[in-house]
């Protein structure tokens, strides 16, 4: 999907969004809807016809579904540290091909760049200090100085790398600054100095020098490392809806460890007589369908663990406080601040007035000035329309904004696993507060031979996993997995397989390549479908 234009509007009724179609049944008219369509014309702007992920051919034969969407999904109870074997894009024989290459001299599979490493006694001597070096926790700001650079150029750049020890040659920087920006200075002086906002993506990181612009890399030099203190510190905070209407708040974020983590909630800030046991996933570089999520936009450390609990037992329209984390030693915590929600109006109810925002194809942005690897492109108006959202939620007052919806194209990481850390980081100071309600789209989606309808690569090989592990939307308590049962084999264990497949998608939330869902909130019943 396209972007627009970046303003918000007020509207009342349909909400038509690029290629998807989201019905809004009005059960009264007691709703306004905030509409946001983001403008980023470098993103081409040709039609984008519906995703609808068929499992029957135009026979109504049954299409066998990829395998990797049949594989049970991996749920953990204990604590453990994170690690993950980043597979090739294509396959052992390429595997080989690539070892073969100069090891000096390795061809980058996506870009076609060369990364070149000269021998270490015709390096720079390049000064590089990140300080501090360590940080508490995530977000925080380090200041990266340099000097010593021979010959200049307006093409230098510094690649961001974690953990501090990627292979530069087989993983991409997780952003990366042109030293352009430093203007006449770095070029007349061989020195500069930027500062640096770094997620914690559990691990350490690292920053690198290059010289040949992004088409010809050469190594520079490197920086000391930079450390997180809490390393599993859980982040990410969102909400979403369950089947159980307004009685129930599902709250999901990311952690690094498995552990036994539990969210915690009640009426009276700091008080929080009610908890409930999160159930953890995760999924590994084999998981996707291909590079760059499995290759070189794969974290070797991986995505952490996706936590998801449920408050239940909640009165409709009800302002409730809540804290998420882990007593579990060395699971890092409890997250760093209590926060709040208004559960949803109750089913039906025609006097009670809400608003929501609605829009999609939003991505994210980074605050220091740096560029992601997958778009290279500033993606400022997606920073400017949360932005915009959040400080209209916060002068509204509580219960006003009731809830978001997102429709399609949600973080537009592509394969590149770091970028959904940083929209998570972009939108908690709203997704903590408001449900935060959800389609994939063709940037989620789609890759060739992963059963998606449209053939293009625009999911960058995620093939919905990535996005299924992060949202949780309303699963029916009637939920089934009957219209995806392969064909062939044995007719019964491929249906007890299925069934596992279930229990487990309404254990934890996550659900593979159903997208569509219902909901009545309030006086609106919802209905979103690709």
């Amino acid at each position: 999907m396209a972007h627009r234009r970046n303003n918000i509007t007020a509207m009342r009724g349909v909400v038509l969004s690029g290629c998807l179609l989201v019905a809004i049944v009005l059960v009264a008219v007691s709703v306004s809807v905030s509409a946001v369509d983001i403008n980023r014309s470098r993103h081409s702007a040709r039609a984008r016809s519906s995703r609808a992920h068929r499992t029957t051919s135009s026979t109504g034969q049954r299409i066998r579904r990829p395998a990797h969407l049949l594989q049970p999904l991996r749920r953990h109870r204990t604590s453990q540290t994170v690690t993950s074997t980043v597979t090739d894009a294509h396959s052992a024989s390429a595997n080989a091909n690539r070892n073969a290459v100069d090891e000096e001299h390795v061809l980058d599979a996506v870009k076609h760049l060369h990364i070149h490493r000269p021998p270490s006694h015709l390096l720079d001597g390049i000064s590089m200090i990140a300080s501090p070096s360590q940080l508490s926790k995530s977000g925080e700001w380090v200041t990266l100085d340099f000097s010593g650079v021979t010959n200049p150029t307006s093409d230098d750049w510094i690649g961001v790398y974690s953990p501090a020890s990627a292979d530069i040659k087989r993983t991409k920087p997780v952003k990366y600054l042109m030293l352009s920006k430093l203007g006449s200075s770095y070029l007349s002086s061989g020195s500069g100095s930027w500062s640096f906002r770094l997620l914690n993506l559990r691990a350490d990181y690292a920053f690198v020098l290059y010289h040949g612009g992004l088409s010809s890399p050469v190594y520079a030099g490197s920086s000391n490392t930079v450390t997180f203190t809490n390393v599993n510190e859980p982040l990410g905070a969102h909400l979403s809806v369950t089947a159980a209407g307004a009685s129930e708040m599902a709250v999901s974020w990311n952690s690094g460890v498995a552990g036994n983590a539990r969210v915690r909630w009640g009426t009276e800030s700091g008080v929080y007589p009610f908890g409930a046991d999160a159930v953890a996933t995760t999924y590994t570089a084999a998981d996707m369908c291909g590079p760059p999520a499995n290759a070189e936009g794969w974290l070797p450390q991986g995505p952490g663990y996706f936590q998801s609990a449920v408050m239940t037992n909640l009165a409709p329209s009800t302002v409730y406080y809540y804290v998420f984390g882990d007593d579990t030693e060395g699971a890092g915590g409890w997250c760093d601040r209590e926060r709040r929600f208004v559960s949803s109006p109750a089913s039906g109810d025609s006097e009670e007035r809400f608003t929501l925002f609605a829009f999609g194809d939003l991505g994210q942005d980074q605050l220091d000035g740096t560029l992601n690897w997958s778009d290279g492109s500033d993606f400022q108006p997606s920073r400017n329309t949360t932005e915009s959202m959040y400080q209209t939620f916060e002068a509204s007052g509580d219960g006003t904004y009731s809830l978001v919806l997102h429709i399609g194209d949600i973080a537009y990481a592509r394969g590149y696993a770091s970028e959904w850390n940083n929209f998570f980081d972009q939108i908690e100071p709203l997704s903590d507060a408001l449900p935060w309600l959800t389609i994939d789209g063709n940037h989620e989606r789609d890759f060739p031979g992963s059963g998606s309808l449209w053939t293009g690569t625009d999911s960058g090989g995620e093939c919905g996993v990535a996005y299924a592990h992060r949202f949780a939307m309303p699963i029916a308590a009637g939920h089934n997995a009957d219209e995806t049962l392969p064909v062939g084999g044995d007719e019964a264990a491929e249906e007890a397989e299925q069934e596992e497949v279930v229990r487990r998608e309404r254990a934890s939330g996550v659900v593979h390549d159903k997208p569509w869902w219902s909901y009545n909130f309030g006086s609106i019943h919802f209905v979103i479908m690709v």
